[in-house]
């Protein structure tokens, strides 16, 4: 129960059209919606929140599940479509032996649909399934997903099926965990939970293997520029997540160490045409969190890296 008087509902962008239904039963309960945010959609935005003084964030939508720092948060997921006949005819097709071991996996807005799933496959004679659960852990070996202490320690041996594509950051970490990786697409494609494909109008989805080497050999040659760039820019992409400030401080000694100046800057979302205005800036790492530090985009005139990859150089 809240027993509490101010709740901020923050929404991500997909999900704000529906913020207006939400039901106020209890007048002792004031709710303030915070339909933008500062930085990705996928982070609890708690200046915002406290703008309002609110005293819990209740997240509706996709999140990156980040820790914070000042206030609770309840998170609602809400959850997308998805054609259960579709998805198990795919997997069937990708893994026609019945004893490969995977690890099933969905962007957060299908996991509603894993557990069913995973039955519906077990029941066709699959032997070696395993699907984490959702935990709050970005830190965890596969982020924010309780894994079983056996299947952690042969996480290398087994092949990844993942509903939905991920975001590039999950997808690198992924793939570098497992032996194999496939993605079933959700875009466009789904429809109801039952729909039966099939009839010659909606073809089933294929998954597809997950190929990272042409993303790896375009960060490593941002890597690359950086060595030769002066001034540094530090962007922080975040005011909420937990220990940015120890990162900031980490990275601005790291830089210093290589005979190199860096500047600090809150511009909020990025992009392009912001980071423009500053010429003299030679390359750029971003604090954020886990998800959204990695940036990808033909647009930047320079460089644009995560604090682990400025490490890397």
């Amino acid at each position: 129960e809240l027993e509490i008087g101010f709740n901020a509902l923050s929404t991500a962008e997909s999900t704000s059209s529906d913020a207006k239904a939400v039901p106020t039963p209890n007048q002792r309960i004031r709710f303030y919606i915070l339909a933008d945010t500062s930085y990705g959609s996928c982070c609890v935005d708690e200046i915002a929140a406290e703008h309002v003084s609110a005293d819990v964030v209740i997240h509706y939508g996709r999140s990156c599940l980040s820790p914070t720092t000042r206030l609770p948060v309840i998170y609602i997921y809400t959850s997308q479509p998805l054609s259960l006949p579709s998805a198990i005819s795919s997997f069937t097709k990708t893994f026609p032996d019945r004893e490969e071991k995977v690890l099933i996996m969905a962007d957060i807005t299908y996991q509603i649909h894993i557990p069913k799933l995973t039955t519906a496959l077990r029941e066709l004679g699959y032997t070696n399934l395993t699907a984490p659960e959702v935990v709050r852990d970005p830190g965890s070996v596969v982020p924010n997903r309780r894994v079983e202490e056996g299947v952690r320690e042969r996480l290398g041996e087994y092949v990844l099926w993942h509903v939905s594509e991920p975001p590039k950051a999950l997808l690198l970490t992924l793939a570098a965990r497992v032996k194999e990786m496939y993605i079933y697409p959700t875009t466009g494609l789904q429809t109801s939970p039952d729909s039966i494909s099939g009839d010659g109008q909606t073809p089933t989805p294929q998954s597809v293997q997950a190929n990272t080497s042409l993303l790896l050999r375009r960060r490593y040659a941002l890597l690359t520029t950086l060595s030769t760039a002066p001034i540094l820019g530090i962007l922080i992409n975040t005011l909420s997540v937990s220990d940015h400030l120890a990162a900031l401080s980490s990275l601005k000694d790291m830089i210093s160490r290589a005979g190199k100046k860096s500047y600090t800057f809150v511009v909020g979302k990025v992009n392009a045409a912001k980071l423009a205005n500053f010429s003299e800036i030679g390359g750029w790492v971003v604090v954020g969190c886990w998800e959204s530090s990695l940036i990808e985009g033909d647009g930047f005139y320079k460089g644009v890296v995560t604090p682990f990859e400025l490490g890397v150089a």
